[in-house]
Order: structure tokens, then sequence, then C-alpha cells
């Protein structure tokens, strides 16, 4: 399997969890971030679009590509249903 397709879980939606997270959607793979709370993960995915939007901003991501990133994330409060569908888990 190409490493491009991978599909990688984030196990919490804390402040760590949404840095991997914006790292590895901005890499270009695709991320489940998991947390047992639809809160934590409604207010991580603000958090990681403002940190994708400031990338952008400071040219490190190009045009668009912030968008791109938020669109590889997907979220579940399901920790076996998120790491069974994952090539990697990080935690």
């Amino acid at each position: 399997m190409k490493m491009d397709t991978w599909r990688i879980a984030c196990v919490g939606a804390g402040l760590i969890g949404q840095g991997w997270t914006t790292l590895f959607s901005s890499k270009g793979y695709q991320v489940i971030l998991q947390d047992v709370s639809k809160t934590a993960l409604e207010d991580s995915l603000r958090a990681i679009n403002k940190n994708l939007m400031f990338l952008e901003a400071k040219t490190i991501l190009k045009p668009g590509e912030a968008a791109a990133a938020m669109a590889r994330i997907k979220t579940n409060t399901d920790i076996s249903e998120s790491a069974d569908s994952a090539d990697y888990v990080q935690e």
C-alpha cells in the first residue's frame, strides 16, 4: 500500500491530537480523529481549521490546501471502529 493512501486514526481530540491531525491531514493523509466526546471533536475541528488557515496565511501551505486538508478529516466516537479502519494509529 502506498503511504499517501494510508488512513491514520488519531486517538484523542485534545491539543496533541489536534496537532497530529493538522500535520497528517496537511501532508495528504486521510485522518480519523477519535474521541469519546462529540463536543471535543467539534471544538477540535474548529481549532484544526484555524491552525490550517494560519499555515496557509503564512504561505506554509499553498492556497486551497487548508480546505483540502480539512476535507481529509473525519471524526468518530468509537475507538474500535476508528482503529479497525486505520492503517496506522497515533495516540
